[in-house]
């Protein structure tokens, strides 16, 4: 079952509030340190407000607890603007 911050965090992304639902997300890893879901789709927020470091660092993290989501990263559109970028290549290779 998934947090209720968590929840939170993404209906406020589908609905273009992304530095809001970064707030719901922190929320939702302040409770649970390792909530990858939670640090992805911070990393994927933080990819649609075009800040590359921010999302480097919550996709690196969320890599560190379960690897699966470099593969989805590879071809999930949130991310289609860093799909080139070497720094990302690196990180999801």
């Amino acid at each position: 079952m998934k947090h209720p911050w968590y929840n939170r965090g993404n209906s406020l992304g589908n609905l273009g509030k992304n530095e809001e639902a970064i707030k719901y997300f922190d929320k939702a890893i302040e409770i649970k340190s390792d909530y990858f879901d939670a640090w992805y789709n911070k990393a994927c927020t933080f990819s649609k407000l075009k800040k590359k470091e921010q999302m480097l660092k919550s996709l690196k993290k969320a890599y560190e607890l379960n690897p699966q989501f470099k593969a989805d990263a590879k071809k999930d559109t949130d991310f289609k603007e860093y799909w080139d970028d070497p720094e990302f290549k690196k990180l999801v290779e």
